[in-house]
């Protein structure tokens, strides 16, 4: 589900009201579900993996990896 490098790892779910949250991980690290989506607010349930988005994750070097903030809109 994730794109596994050396050094990092980026992951992508939707939620139920269609927002995309992405985690960037270290590549040994494992992705604590509950904390994040207690974090965005939602039931673990209610996450779903964003396939489509992860895959775009794997093609973006590890130095090009920055933090995303939730803009309004």
């Amino acid at each position: 589900m994730g794109s596994a490098g050396a050094d990092r790892q980026g992951l992508a779910f939707v939620t139920p009201g269609d927002r995309l949250l992405l985690a960037a991980l270290p590549g040994h690290a494992r992705l604590r579900y509950g904390a994040l989506a207690r974090a965005a607010g939602v039931r673990r349930g209610d996450l779903s993996p964003a396939v489509e988005a992860t895959d775009l994750l794997a093609a973006v070097p590890a130095a090009a990896t920055a933090p995303i903030a939730d803009l309004p809109t």
